[in-house]
């Protein structure tokens, strides 16, 4: 062993097991930055800068900040790619939310909002992923003047410049609103601050019975009494369409009354090609549930699954035209929920055709 022992040495082995006598390496430990300056490694030394700031007083942590005011205080912008919860109240614009989501200022939003099982008293609550809101009946003017402005192309620019004031409204005993085009329907379902229902959304509300989509024995048998055949008698049937609700028996199960019959119904989807792949006219063989459209058309058949409701194609090359659902009151045994017509232009006003609105 050497002896060039001194202080501030330290005894060491190589490889070999020969010691010798080292100056140790010196390593400055002292931390970086400010007091409350977050330590963080710096190419092998403490690092720290004003962005990344813990007050130890009052527990807080700020980024890009060095005062923060909250738990967790980000001046800048925050990214999230996986799923964040809150368990408290959330604020956009306020410092003191008092409910879930508080909101000061305009909020845009592009898709669809979805929300709890409370509905207003005129509409059916519709369960499901994506839960939504029903009228109860085919709307009728609840005040207003309806104008058929316009509607080439079934563009929301041409629902916008709409002058309708028409306001779609829900109740039993009322006369359906028809003849109206599918812009001017849009509108009134605008006024009333609801949209007109969309193709999914009225296809899964057609759910009569529990039997959600499979009611071919009912439908057939009439035991339903849907006004499908220009059944007119005494009172609410006097005359067709019959008012509103006027078949107790025709409605769903979360209380939608006449989708099956009395007007036809236009839906919110606009089409300039066919959306089945050229299927063509026919009686429905087989149906995709998720698109909410058909996926093969034949001959009749009353006893398949889907009722022989009946499809009729797209005629246009390249116009537009809307597609409306249910059958009217001579549509006979193909009206149904799987009934679907995309041969009418949107511009089109028929005696036969109404609608009914969503939220």
């Amino acid at each position: 062993m050497t002896t060039e022992a001194g202080a501030d040495k330290v005894l060491t082995t190589d490889a070999s097991g020969v010691a010798t006598w080292q100056t140790p390496v010196s390593y400055d430990t002292s931390a970086a930055g400010e007091t409350g300056y977050v330590q963080f490694n710096d190419t092998g030394a403490f690092g720290a800068d004003s962005n990344l700031f813990w007050d130890k007083t009052n527990k807080r942590l700020g980024i890009a900040t060095t005062t923060p005011a909250y738990t967790l205080d980000i001046i800048g912008t925050l990214r999230t790619t996986a799923t964040t919860t809150f368990f408290g109240n959330v604020g956009i614009g306020t410092a003191g939310p008092a409910e879930k989501l508080e909101v000061a200022g305009n909020i845009k939003i592009t898709g669809t909002i979805y929300g709890g099982t409370s509905c207003p008293s005129d509409m059916a609550y519709i369960p499901g992923d994506r839960p939504f809101c029903i009228d109860k009946y085919e709307a009728y003017n609840a005040g207003g003047t309806v104008v058929n402005d316009t509607c080439i192309n079934g563009s929301q620019a041409e629902v916008d410049a709409n002058t309708t004031s028409a306001i779609a409204g829900s109740a039993s005993g009322k006369t359906p609103l028809v003849n109206v085009n599918w812009c001017t329907a849009k509108k009134a379902c605008q006024n009333a601050g609801k949209h007109l229902c969309t193709n999914p959304e009225w296809f899964q509300a057609c759910n009569y019975k529990g039997s959600q989509w499979n009611i071919t024995a009912e439908e057939e048998n009439e035991t339903m009494a849907c006004n499908t055949s220009i059944a007119v008698g005494a009172g609410c049937k006097a005359i067709n369409p019959w008012t509103t609700g006027c078949s107790t028996t025709c409605v769903t199960r979360e209380g939608a009354y006449d989708m099956i019959g009395n007007v036809s119904e236009w839906v919110d989807k606009v089409v300039t090609a066919e959306p089945t792949n050229g299927l063509g006219n026919g009686y429905i063989t087989g149906y995709d549930i998720g698109a909410s459209m058909p996926s093969a058309v034949g001959a009749y058949n009353p006893n398949n699954a889907w009722a022989g409701d009946y499809y009729a194609q797209y005629l246009g090359t390249g116009n537009a035209y809307a597609g409306h659902r249910s059958g009217y009151w001579n549509s006979g045994s193909g009206s149904g929920c799987f009934y679907l017509y995309f041969n009418t232009y949107t511009s089109i006003t028929q005696e036969l055709l109404g609608f009914r609105c969503c939220k």
